[in-house]
């Protein structure tokens, strides 16, 4: 073996032992220590609903600091594309949500959009159905966007020891 490989291989087993120092920042941070209380929705309620769901699924009331939520949901079923005759053949769906948590007194906002795009189908109960089950894919999707945010906001006040923002 020559030395060239010998020191590659040393270099190799000792990055492989150390691990080069690295651990993942969010380790330690669990979605359930979060205590999420909506106080005031507004706009689509079947949204709100599903939001209202998702954050009990969430929360803990024994985490501490509470964050209070404000909710407002608005959501649009918007023509893509017509065919010749005039009909539509796609849609596409918007979903924007605001989220305005309090904390200590002090509120910071969130907003979030989500869009998709579906394809027109012959039967009627088969498109809300897939309109539905997209709708509630974007809901998922900016609940945990928002959740890590607030998991992020959390970390920095543990870590930084900093009055909860």
């Amino acid at each position: 073996m020559t030395i060239i490989n010998k020191i590659a291989s040393l270099c190799f087993i000792f990055l492989f032992i150390t691990n080069c120092g690295y651990s993942p920042i969010y380790t330690n941070i669990n979605s359930k220590n979060l205590n999420l209380k909506i106080i005031n929705s507004s706009g689509d309620d079947e949204i709100n609903n599903i939001i209202k769901i998702k954050f009990s699924e969430i929360g803990d009331s024994n985490s501490g600091d509470s964050f209070k939520v404000e909710v407002n949901s608005i959501y649009k079923k918007e023509t893509l594309t017509r065919n010749a005759a005039g009909d539509t053949t796609d849609y596409r769906l918007n979903l924007e949500i605001i989220f305005i948590t309090k904390v200590k007194g002090i509120s910071q906002k969130f907003i979030f959009q989500e869009k998709s795009d579906m394809k027109k189908k012959d039967n009627t109960f088969e498109e809300e159905k897939y309109e539905n089950i997209l709708k509630r894919e974007m809901i998922n999707l900016v609940t945990q966007k928002f959740t890590s945010q607030l998991l992020l906001i959390k970390w920095y006040q543990k870590f930084f020891n900093l009055r909860m923002i």
